[in-house]
């Protein structure tokens, strides 16, 4: 399944056992062993293992296009930190809290997460590809000069920004259901007309970022075209249906994006320690 020509590929599974391997520490709650985990029960299951369907093994990002986003100093001290350096300035960047811990080789680990991300959005672009999905990617916390969220580099901002740099003209829609605010994502294009930001999540008066309420809806050239659909703890499958499906679905279809990139964090599943949404399998 690996070595299938991608000119005959309708999806493409992105996957590393070796990045899923990575571990942040026994207490840290990223555990990058659920991509493992879902890759197994989806082979378990014969989702995966059709013949349009292909595994990428990501391969690392060029570090140029680090610059889309992040800010050289940013990247310097998270290079040096992933090598065992601490320091001051570096914890300022967000380098060195619980959070989003200094790990030996975190640097190269964010890399290929986020290549395999912007090797997949690009297949897309190309038409090698209907769609793709990461299951390592969707780091929409990381901002263009510090590490939050358990988010060093980001993977989602990156890879749109460089489709936005190509002649292919494309509208693009992003849609974010993770149980967190997409405050990376957002800041990333508030100002930018060509970029649909939806976001579904707790609201920012109980939850992390603290940010993404129904008042940001943009900037300048952006204004309106950034959606925030706070919810409040306790939502159900019932009202996180009715909200996506009268409040999101129809600015989508509105804005008839070109292209579709989703952040689809579990963690709004009534069993996740962090959050305080009730969502259920079925919900999702």
């Amino acid at each position: 399944m690996e070595n299938l020509d991608v000119q005959k590929v309708g999806s493409i599974f992105v996957y590393s056992e070796e990045l899923g391997s990575f571990e942040f520490g026994y207490d840290h709650p990223y555990k990058p062993e659920r991509a493992i985990k879902t890759y197994e029960l989806c082979n378990r299951y014969g989702v995966i293992n059709f013949p349009w369907m292909t595994r990428l093994a990501p391969e690392s990002l060029d570090i140029t296009l680090l610059n889309l986003f992040h800010e050289p100093d940013y990247i310097r001290l998270l290079q040096v930190s992933s090598h065992g350096s601490v320091s001051l300035e570096a914890l300022e960047r967000g380098l060195g809290t619980d959070d989003t811990p200094i790990i030996k080789g975190i640097y190269e680990w964010a890399l290929e997460v986020c290549g395999g991300t912007h090797s997949a959005i690009k297949r897309i672009v190309s038409g090698e590809a209907l769609v793709a999905f990461n299951s390592l990617g969707g780091f929409h916390h990381a901002m263009p000069g510090n590490a939050e969220g358990f988010c060093y580099i980001n993977d989602i901002v990156i890879a749109i920004k460089d489709v936005l740099n190509s002649p292919a003209d494309l509208k693009i829609a992003y849609i974010d259901i993770d149980a967190h605010h997409g405050n990376g994502v957002q800041h990333a294009f508030y100002d930018d007309p060509r970029v649909l930001v939806i976001s579904l999540h707790e609201s920012g008066e109980t939850l992390y970022p603290w940010s993404g309420f129904e008042t940001e809806i943009g900037e300048g050239d952006g204004k309106g075209y950034n959606i925030n659909l706070p919810l409040q703890p306790g939502t159900d499958d019932e009202i996180y249906s009715f909200v996506f499906e009268n409040a999101a679905l129809p600015v989508l279809r509105k804005f008839d994006p070109d292209l579709i990139v989703a952040e689809l964090g579990a963690d709004a599943l009534v069993s996740d320690p962090l959050t305080n949404l009730k969502l259920t399998n079925n919900g999702y």
